[in-house]
């Protein structure tokens, strides 16, 4: 990313934040990335990417011995 941002980022993956940039708010993110130089001023969550499963997904059905 680069240039200004104010607010809410989220990102499921990578956020990459450039030399040049100004950034002021909230970050979700799976992973962070700072270049020197960067002002970075905002909270930060880092979250691992999870792919999620259907709901209605039939459960394995225990083996009975």
């Amino acid at each position: 990313m680069e240039g200004k941002f104010n607010g809410k980022i989220q990102v499921t993956e990578i956020l990459n934040i450039k030399a040049k940039a100004i950034i002021h708010g909230e970050v979700i993110c799976g992973k962070l990335s700072v270049e020197p130089g960067a002002e970075f001023s905002a909270s930060c969550v880092m979250k691992p990417y999870t792919k999620s499963l259907p709901q209605d997904q039939p459960k394995p059905e225990e083996k009975n011995q």
